[in-house]
């Protein structure tokens, strides 16, 4: 009987955690919060899929103003995370937000379909990729 019950807590389990993950991989969560070298950040879009050349407002906020050229770019998903250089060498497009605590920053979606974060950095200079958020391109 213990060797049942083991297994049935096994198998409960697994199935809770694999609902979870698919679960996370699936969402379509429009905000996202972040931390990176003391700064707090949040992005946050009204959808997660735009047409090609639709106007995609996102709003952000950060825990302190940030003086040094802090921006928000759209990177192609695909483009590794953390490394602002890598970051602003792929940006399709990019927005300074220096001294302000929290707005709207207005875009274009890029005119090719596909997968792209919008990341925020802390300075255009060797700063920190603080928070990212995904969202899709369609036709």
């Amino acid at each position: 009987m213990n060797t049942i019950s083991l297994k049935s807590v096994l198998v409960c389990l697994f199935l809770i955690f694999s609902f979870a993950s698919c679960g996370g991989a699936e969402s379509n969560s429009n905000s996202a919060k972040g931390t990176a070298e003391g700064i707090t950040g949040e992005l946050t879009l009204e959808k997660t899929s735009f047409k090609v050349g639709e106007a995609v407002n996102v709003t952000f906020n950060v825990d302190k103003k940030l003086d040094n050229k802090p921006w928000v770019g759209i990177i192609p998903s695909e483009i590794a995370h953390g490394d602002e250089d890598k970051n602003d060498q792929h940006d399709v497009a990019y927005k300074y937000f220096d001294n302000q605590e929290n707005g709207t920053l207005n875009f274009t979606a890029p005119n090719k379909a596909g997968k792209y974060d919008f990341r925020m950095h802390s300075t255009d200079s060797k700063g920190v990729e603080i928070v990212s958020l995904s969202f899709e391109v369609t036709e």
